[in-house]
């Protein structure tokens, strides 16, 4: 019996497979099995895969009719024997270590589940951009065994399954299962809630392993029929919760915090021809909850509940809220030809996306205090330091791009260095 099995579910990767395979095939630790179902891809996948099983007795390819990313996880979860099982997307790879480093570490503390931080990249070859993403903030959360019944914070964490090792004793316990609905949307939210709110024993690594490609164009996108399939997998999560409410009862105000959040993040990146519909959608399933007695929202922030209660009250005014932060950058840029957005992270990238396509033109880069650590572009826009805009101070505009928190520190640097136009938005706090 193999000590790590590794599951692969792969749909018309052809492009990436190559990589992938190469990556988990040549780790430091050999005692594995590779899992491949092939979900009815139509590309070179499977003969590849096949060739794969051929040259190395590790590899088992299961081909089987398309039928979506839940339904091919639980297929090769059914087909695994190893003590411990691992996912590995085929447009992502991994480092050498990664499986020897988190098996050693699930051992020797006898873990229900082990995770680690990850890194993000875009490109190929030579030209790609990395990005160290952490579970958390909490130093104090890495290297100890955790017990997530009495840690709640840890569900605040930034998790992916495919950075982690799960018991497979532990998942057979609980029949910890993937959502089968179709395509690949969301089926891994509920994968992790469970592991998370099961688990007695777990452990974050303070190591980064798994490489998290974010620019295949293949990757699922989140067009009207994405906003029902979220909604879909937290009714699933809602229904094991109820099934086993001695060991996950007591979980429903991580459930909400995880819910709304997932909600918020789903809106940011709907089209906006649909986000009316999604709110008016969500809207009505919070207020149901809330007219039952289940909408615990004890673990959500100040902010969070704000956003919540006015969803479920007036989705309309909230619409029109939420899609005034476009117009707002739009009529406060109309004087300018070019801008910066200082803040290369989350609310930066967030600014930008919510650009109309003529105000995204005029952004010449993003800009961050020290280079190090940020990313070197997104979507082709260059990231610098501030002090490289020096020249161009007098007339570029600048929009703040970071945390409430930091915003006055920021403007403050930003007027020391005399950068005459300074955009903050006002409507930016319901947009992030």
């Amino acid at each position: 019996m193999p000590k790590v099995s590794v599951i692969m579910p792969v749909y018309n990767m052809e492009r990436y497979l190559t990589e992938c395979m190469e990556s988990v095939l040549n780790q430091t630790f050999r005692d594995i099995e590779v899992i491949c179902v092939d979900d009815g891809s139509t590309d070179r996948s499977p003969s590849m895969l096949d060739q794969y099983a051929s040259a190395d007795s590790r590899v088992k390819v299961i081909h089987k009719a398309n039928s979506g990313y839940g339904h091919s996880m639980n297929v090769g979860m059914d087909a695994c024997n190893g003590e411990y099982i691992g996912i590995v997307e085929p447009d992502d790879y991994i480092k050498a270590n990664m499986i020897e480093t988190l098996y050693r570490s699930a051992v020797n503390y006898n873990l229900d589940m082990v995770s680690s931080n990850y890194i993000r990249f875009y490109g190929d070859s030579e030209n790609r951009i990395f990005q160290n993403c952490t579970v958390t903030d909490q130093l104090s959360l890495y290297n100890v065994v955790i017990n997530p019944y009495d840690k709640r914070d840890i569900f605040c964490g930034n998790f992916i399954n495919t950075a982690g090792l799960f018991k497979r004793s532990f998942l057979k316990q609980y029949d910890i299962r993937h959502n089968e609905t179709l395509g690949a949307s969301y089926q891994d939210i509920g994968f992790c809630f469970q592991t998370l709110a099961f688990s007695r024993r777990m452990m974050l690594v303070d190591g980064a392993f798994y490489c998290y490609r974010q620019d295949n164009p293949n990757s699922s996108i989140l067009s009207k029929g994405k906003m029902h399939c979220v909604v879909e997998e937290y009714a699933y999560i809602y229904r094991r919760m109820r099934e086993h409410n001695a060991e996950l009862g007591s979980f429903q105000p991580q459930f909400v915090s995880e819910k709304t959040g997932s909600y918020i993040y789903t809106l940011q990146r709907l089209a906006p021809e649909f986000r009316k519909e999604f709110l008016c959608l969500i809207g009505n399933e919070l207020m149901e909850f809330r007219n039952r007695g289940e909408l615990d929202v004890s673990a959500l922030s100040d902010d969070r509940k704000k956003i919540l209660y006015q969803i479920m009250e007036n989705p309309q005014k909230f619409y029109d809220m939420f899609m005034s932060f476009r117009q707002e950058i739009h009529e406060k840029l109309a004087q300018y030809e070019n801008a910066v957005i200082y803040g290369a992270g989350l609310i930066g990238k967030r600014i930008y996306d919510e650009m109309a396509e003529e105000d995204r033109n005029k952004v010449k880069g993003f800009a961050v205090t020290v280079l190090a650590g940020n990313v070197e572009n997104y979507h082709g826009i260059v990231v610098r330091e501030i002090d490289d805009y020096m020249e161009e101070r007098e007339s570029i505009a600048v929009i703040v791009g970071v945390a409430k928190r930091s915003r006055n520190a920021v403007t403050g640097m930003l007027s020391e260095k005399e950068f005459r136009n300074v955009i903050v938005l006002e409507s930016l706090g319901v947009n992030i």
